[in-house]
């Protein structure tokens, strides 16, 4: 083992102390919490080879918008020296959590809470960066497939089932494409979902500040809503029940005490790369009707199309016409294993496409900021099919190109050539 490597880890209750509204779900539920079933935490690792430092955080948010990571960034580096590239700020889009990035008709953002963000996140990378030392069993990884606890609710053959998880002394962060909706909307308890089941149970086992990161989640949903959510299925959907939670803690705790046992130790050499990509639009679809999209939101009485017409009249009035949403993309490599950040919702396809490209890596997603769905090109040319193009509508005004996943996928192979180039 290299004696110059050191590893931290802390983590911080990032819980509202005062009533907000529940975001992740739609058409202006007015959901404000009414209590508290598991906390909200911010949970971070920071990793030192003696020559490079980096931190990976996780927020059990739903997401963070771009200038807010900067303002993270910039506190964290305040305090530790860490340079903000080597910094990944992830959320783990937990649906029973305070909105926090705009999504229209998914929640209000409370200022108050919005005001103590950067301190609260950026705490435990400052915490965890000062009790940073040896590691006494190295830093290993283990991977496998997780089976039956995912599906793919867009009913297309794609699923990444791919679990892995990275484990030191005081910490384990794991990776798994799945949205945190084993709860539905009528909870009203602030709850980070299954991973916080996953967490919990893992701790009781004597796991420490087990954080969890998403993969590419924009197509997956937990197999119970399989089911609960099958074409013809009765609304409203049966209650949310929290010992389908313990389930999943259970079911996903004990696959990763297994991948512990079986891991092996990574060569701590870490390195760091980013870059900022360019993806497209299609303005020609900015306007309402032009394809079908959910009907509660079509509605014209509806919340969610006043809004939208309130907002676009805003927007045209601007002048304001983007080509194109600019996107971070970032790497951190630790030995051969490759973390990649992607700011957005990427679907199974599209990340299982990026892990063929380049083996070893881990994909995390709803990083370093948001630009909403990412979807393939038969996503947006089958939107009638599919309905994921009509994301747009919750983020902004145009939706993307059917050339946004080529974007994508241009710009990671261009992040691995430079790191290859400067590595």
């Amino acid at each position: 083992m290299n004696i110059k490597y050191k590893s931290g880890s802390a983590r911080k209750d990032i819980t509202p102390d005062h009533p907000v509204e529940l975001c992740g779900y739609g058409d202006f539920l007015k959901r404000y919490f009414t209590g508290v079933h598991d906390p909200l935490y911010a949970t971070a690792i920071v990793l030192d080879d003696g020559k490079n430092k980096a931190a990976i955080l996780s927020a059990d948010l739903i997401s963070i918008e771009g200038y807010i990571v900067e303002k993270i960034r910039k506190r964290i580096k305040s305090y530790t020296g860490i340079p903000e590239e080597n910094i990944m700020i992830s959320c783990t889009h937990t649906h029973h959590g305070p909105a926090t990035s705009f999504l229209r008709a998914c929640g209000e953002i409370d200022p108050e809470y919005m005001e103590k963000i950067p301190e609260l996140v950026s705490e435990p990378a400052i915490q965890a960066s000062k009790s940073a030392k040896s590691l006494r069993k190295g830093l290993r990884i283990g991977r496998d497939s997780m089976e039956e606890v995912s599906y793919n609710r867009a009913g297309k053959p794609h699923l990444d089932r791919e679990i892995s998880a990275l484990f030191g002394d005081s910490s384990t962060l794991w990776n798994f494409g799945c949205h945190p909706v084993v709860l539905e909307r009528d909870n009203k308890l602030v709850s980070r979902d299954f991973p916080g089941s996953v967490a919990d149970y893992m701790e009781r086992a004597g796991y420490e500040n087990v954080m969890f990161t998403n993969g590419a989640c924009g197509d997956v949903d937990p197999i119970i809503n399989k089911s609960r959510k099958a074409p013809g299925a009765p609304r409203p959907y049966p209650p949310s029940d929290f010992k389908d939670l313990d389930f999943y803690g259970k079911t996903i705790g004990d696959k990763l005490i297994e991948l512990d046992l079986n891991s092996y130790e990574l060569n701590p050499d870490i390195s760091v790369n980013s870059k900022v990509i360019q993806l497209p639009l299609d303005k020609k679809r900015r306007m309402p009707g032009n394809h079908v999209l959910d009907p509660a939101r079509e509605k014209r009485d509806s919340p969610f199309y006043k809004s939208w017409l309130e907002g676009i009249q805003k927007f045209l009035e601007s002048g304001k016409f983007p080509d194109y949403l600019e996107a971070e993309i970032q790497s951190i490599k630790i030995g051969k294993d490759i973390f990649i950040a992607i700011p957005g919702e990427v679907m199974s396809e599209t990340g299982l496409k990026i892990k063929q490209n380049h083996p070893n890596s881990v994909l995390v997603t709803y990083a370093n900021g948001t630009v909403g769905y990412i979807p393939t090109k038969e996503d947006v040319l089958k939107a009638q099919e599919y309905g994921y193009v009509h994301g747009y509508k919750i983020y902004g005004f145009f939706p993307f190109s059917p050339d946004v996943e080529d974007a994508l996928l241009d710009g990671v192979d261009s992040l691995f050539d430079d790191m290859k180039a400067k590595y």
